[in-house]
């Protein structure tokens, strides 16, 4: 489907916008202002659209799941995104996920975002996170919903939104960034924040919608 003109405008702004920023960070506040533009264009089909453009962010930093360390990797964001792959096609309902596999979610997978650097690095916790918001949008919530919205436009950041499940961008964004983290704080790779907001903006929205 092609993206309408007036949208397609507002994605060039905010990618001119991100590539003048010297984090070259594309914030919440701004993509919901995105989010909106479609779903006054197509409300029906919106979110369907978002729920397949977190799978794809998901996706895109699935590799960095591999950094974990050996004994604690069960391929959960894989498994997440496989079910999440799933409901957005239609081949299976809400009903039909084992009891089971909802406990493993919410339990095991908070247990993983505890565990110490060593065990999972931060670009896991992240991806971790993107995937478990891929499958919470494609269910039919919607992106932030279970946080601040005076906080997203007064300019939170990415890195604080991962946890709330956002809208899956926050936490692939970080984890495709992150460097290192130096006396507990987490460092990101400006270059590579520029990269994924690129790629977000004019190759997942269009592949998306």
């Amino acid at each position: 489907m092609e993206i309408p003109q007036e949208t397609q405008e507002l994605i060039n702004y905010y990618l001119k916008m991100v590539r003048g920023d010297p984090n070259h960070d594309l914030l919440a506040r701004d993509r919901i202002k995105i989010y909106g533009s479609f779903k006054e264009v197509d409300a029906p089909h919106y979110q369907k659209f978002i729920g397949r453009l977190a799978i794809l962010a998901a996706q895109k930093v699935l590799k960095y799941w591999d950094l974990v360390k050996p004994g604690y990797s069960d391929q959960m964001p894989y498994r997440i995104l496989e079910i999440a792959e799933n409901l957005w096609q239609g081949k299976i309902q809400i009903n039909d996920i084992d009891e089971d596999i909802w406990e493993d979610f919410y339990q095991g997978g908070g247990a993983l975002l505890s565990s110490s650097e060593e065990e999972i690095p931060s670009a896991a916790k992240f991806t971790l996170c993107a995937a478990h918001s891929a499958f919470c949008l494609v269910r039919g919530i919607k992106p932030f919903n279970n946080f601040d919205r005076k906080q997203i436009q007064e300019g939170i950041s990415n890195e604080i939104l991962y946890g709330s499940w956002g809208d899956g961008a926050s936490s692939a964004s970080c984890a495709y960034s992150y460097q290192s983290t130096v006396k507990g704080k987490r460092i990101y790779d400006p270059v590579k924040c520029l990269e994924f907001w690129e790629w977000w903006l004019t190759q997942a929205i269009p592949q998306a919608w």
